[in-house]
């Protein structure tokens, strides 16, 4: 949390203030990327015409984004073997998310 705190020109006191530990600072993180990837799929997909463009628009943004951010994605083998319950619920929402674009697209509405 030291170089967290150094890293982010915060005080580490500051980063406890928000952040308990390491595992809780982890959890917002992957919310906030997660939150900016959706919106950055729902507008790529939007300009999309067709049921295949939008569906291969929506695997190469994840592709993109779990390319560039493969180190906090890969962070998670390393915290723990099992995720947390407050990430797997994020993650079963960001599936859910998912599956309604694709069934949006696919059925044309």
């Amino acid at each position: 949390m030291t170089e967290i705190a150094k890293d982010i020109s915060f005080s580490k006191a500051l980063l406890y203030y928000y952040f308990p530990d390491k595992l809780s600072l982890y959890v917002n993180s992957i919310e906030h990327l997660m939150q900016i990837m959706s919106r950055d799929l729902v507008k790529s997909i939007d300009k999309t015409t067709t049921a295949t463009e939008g569906v291969l628009k929506l695997l190469q943004k994840r592709q993109a984004y779990i390319q560039k951010y493969y180190n906090l994605f890969e962070s998670n083998q390393v915290i723990s073997t099992e995720l947390p319950e407050g990430l797997y619920e994020k993650f079963q929402r960001a599936r859910t998310f998912e599956a309604i674009i694709i069934g949006s697209l696919l059925t044309g509405a």
